[in-house]
């Protein structure tokens, strides 16, 4: 039976703030969403692996966005403090015990560990067989599978450029019952504040320490990528998950369409800076991190709230399907990439359409198996949030 409009916001907010159980929630719209994420990283590179370029079908400039397409690990960012951070803060909000932790890390482990060996051990015995030896020093190798090469004195990703961000979920994990404290006695706008101001102080010290000594310091400016420069998305994702029962349906185009004309204004804002943290180009360094924080967590937070256009525009079954594989999907499209260019099928000859059709059929086939014999055995099954109607109305 169908809930009137007013009850759903409630509904959504109680499946969200209650403590995780043996099932994990599903949100047809943020499962899109999670494939926009992926699929947004993966024509990026591949645009970047044609050469850059330039993108204007019908007139339209693309090539901003598609330039910009690392925002997706940000949008990913947002997304685990939502589904992922709210519940902490909910019940830190509401003075009740914060949900399990040994099965909460039972269940981060088989998310992001069986799929991230597997391939691990694929790369580097594919390395070691074309070099002759181990492509990884022992500690490396520790690291690596451990996720903590973002402690390394020299920081690098031999097997796959896009592990980089794996630390960085890892982190917000290992950290979060202690993130979730401040949202105990702050209002959800004070602990995002308190957020970003802590972000904000972050990079400026990662320049000032750069500035001062200059190639000595650069071990530290490199932190400006890792979790203590990101907090900020997390804790936008929390807030979004805390403010989610009190957003109605018809609400929710607003905040998707609002979100979405930050980031793209962003995008094309950023399009003739270039490298802005490699170069220190202020005030990009300081302010775009937080900036997609909060467009973002509006994209969220609409999307979670819906209505029938997004569910329409995210919760459709090409969407969700890239959704459920999302994770393998990013791990995968970038070694894909590289094994088609050695093969003279990608790149600048070929031209853009081509490397992305390419890159996106076998990157779909590889994440299919990936997920489908190292992530899928350790999920529990997926459940909508309690009393919810399948489809919400506008």
């Amino acid at each position: 039976m169908l809930l009137r409009r007013k009850q759903i916001p409630r509904t959504l907010k109680a499946a969200i703030s209650q403590q995780p159980s043996h099932a994990r929630l599903e949100i047809p719209a943020l499962t899109g969403l999670r494939g926009v994420a992926a699929l947004w990283v993966l024509v990026f590179h591949a645009w970047q692996f044609a050469g850059a370029p330039p993108c204007s079908p019908f007139g339209i400039p693309l090539s901003s966005l598609l330039g910009s397409g690392w925002m997706g690990v940000d949008l990913f960012f947002v997304l685990s403090g939502f589904l992922l951070g709210a519940p902490f803060a909910q019940a830190r909000r509401e003075g009740r015990p914060t949900p399990d932790l040994a099965r909460f890390w039972r269940r981060r482990i088989g998310r992001v560990l069986p799929a991230y060996w597997g391939q691990l051990l694929i790369l580097a015995g594919i390395a070691c067989w074309a070099s002759g030896q181990w492509p990884m020093t022992a500690i490396e190798t520790l690291a690596q599978f451990t996720l903590t090469q973002n402690l390394l004195p020299v920081f690098r990703e031999p097997l796959n450029p896009v592990h980089w961000s794996l630390p960085v979920e890892w982190d917000f994990y290992l950290l979060l019952p202690l993130l979730a404290l401040p949202w105990r006695r702050l209002n959800w706008w004070q602990a995002l504040a308190a957020a970003m101001v802590f972000s904000l102080l972050w990079r400026l010290a990662c320049v000032v320490v750069v500035e001062h000594w200059q190639a000595d310091g650069i071990r530290f400016y490199t932190t400006i990528l890792q979790f203590p420069s990101r907090v900020d998305e997390f804790a936008a994702g929390m807030a979004a998950g805390m403010l989610a029962g009190q957003i109605r349906a018809r609400s929710a185009g607003w905040l998707v369409t609002a979100g979405s004309v930050i980031v793209v204004a962003l995008a094309f804002a950023l399009s003739g800076v270039g490298d802005f943290i490699s170069g220190m180009r202020m005030p990009w360094v300081y302010s775009v991190y937080s900036v997609l924080a909060v467009g973002f967590g509006m994209v969220v937070l609409g999307a979670a709230a819906g209505n029938r256009w997004i569910r329409h525009l995210l919760a459709n079954p090409p969407l969700r399907a890239a959704g459920i594989i999302s994770y393998s999907l990013y791990l995968w499209h970038y070694p894909i990439l590289e094994w088609l260019r050695a093969a003279g099928w990608i790149g600048p000859e070929a031209g853009f359409t081509v490397t992305v059709s390419l890159t996106l059929a076998a990157s779909a086939a590889v994440s299919t198996l990936s997920w489908w014999l190292l992530e899928r055995p350790f999920h529990a099954p997926p459940r909508r949030p309690a009393s919810a109607p399948e489809r919400p109305q506008p």
